[in-house]
């Protein structure tokens, strides 16, 4: 994969939990995980599906073990924030980092 592009939120959120995993995660923890973590109710389909898109794309990769399929991360977490940061920066910002670190600095004030 040449070029990282940004993701829908569903799918991004399903890449969180694969990210954060410190073993590869199989389809039903990465179901019980996104839903705790995000408040969703998906199921196993709706999961199934994010994870084949990602693969499509050549986010995940997998493997099988026995009759349960793991998923590991083929685009790093952070080249994937920097590409969404730099995306942030040069659109809505209109290339000024500046103020986009204003706007990070009143947020966390808050």
């Amino acid at each position: 994969m040449t070029e990282v592009r940004k993701l829908p939120e569903s799918e991004e959120l399903v890449m969180m939990v694969v990210w954060d995993a410190t073993e590869a995660p199989d389809l039903e923890e990465t179901m019980i995980k996104v839903n705790e973590r995000y408040g969703k109710s998906w199921r196993p389909q709706t999961v199934s599906t994010f994870l084949a898109r990602l693969r499509k794309k050549g986010f995940l990769s997998a493997y099988k073990k026995g009759r349960y399929t793991y998923y590991v991360p083929e685009v790093p977490k952070q080249e994937y924030r920097k590409m969404v940061a730099r995306r942030l920066v040069s659109g809505i910002y209109a290339g000024d980092s500046a103020e986009l670190i204003e706007d990070l600095t009143q947020i966390m004030e808050e």
